[in-house]
């Protein structure tokens, strides 16, 4: 009778562990398959955005200043950081929050910039969305709504900004 007992448990524990398995494989795979769909969207979105800019932004005989206006301005219109090079490589202008993201950026990062290659030989190079602003101690960033070193909900008036706390 004992015998049986086992036999039910460990059959019972063992469809559960089978049907764990199936699972975990089924959303991995779905998972990995919306991942892929996700970067073709961004590729086409990004590729998209490089035409636009390509038909907006002065040509590259036009005065640095006006190209650096121009970028500065599509950069701020769209809230996505960017930069514009030259045909040789050496950089025309770039947006204050790109130069700021890429100071701040690690070297695992590195495929964050999408580069852009326009008609003319100028190439514009786009940050992709990901995470911005590592938590504490590198760690994941904090939820929002929460300080990062109080984890406190900050005032209306300071959100989006960290506290003094």
């Amino acid at each position: 009778m004992r015998s049986l007992y086992l036999r039910i448990y460990l059959t019972v524990v063992a469809a559960l562990a089978l049907f764990a398995l199936v699972s975990g494989w089924l959303l991995q795979n779905h998972l990995a398959a919306e991942h892929a769909r996700f970067e073709v969207r961004v590729q086409e979105r990004l590729a998209a955005w490089g035409d636009l800019l390509q038909r907006s932004l002065p040509g590259p005989e036009a005065p640095l200043d006006e190209q650096a206006a121009a970028l500065r301005a599509w950069s701020e219109r769209l809230r996505v950081p960017m930069a514009l090079d030259d045909a040789r490589g050496q950089r025309i202008a770039a947006s204050d929050t790109f130069v700021r993201r890429e100071s701040a950026q690690s070297p695992l990062a590195a495929p964050r910039l999408q580069p852009i290659h326009l008609d003319d030989g100028r190439t514009l190079t786009v940050m992709r969305p990901g995470r911005l602003h590592p938590g504490p101690h590198g760690g994941p960033p904090p939820r929002w709504g929460r300080c990062c070193s109080c984890s406190s909900p900050p005032s209306p008036a300071a959100r989006g900004r960290s506290c003094a706390g």
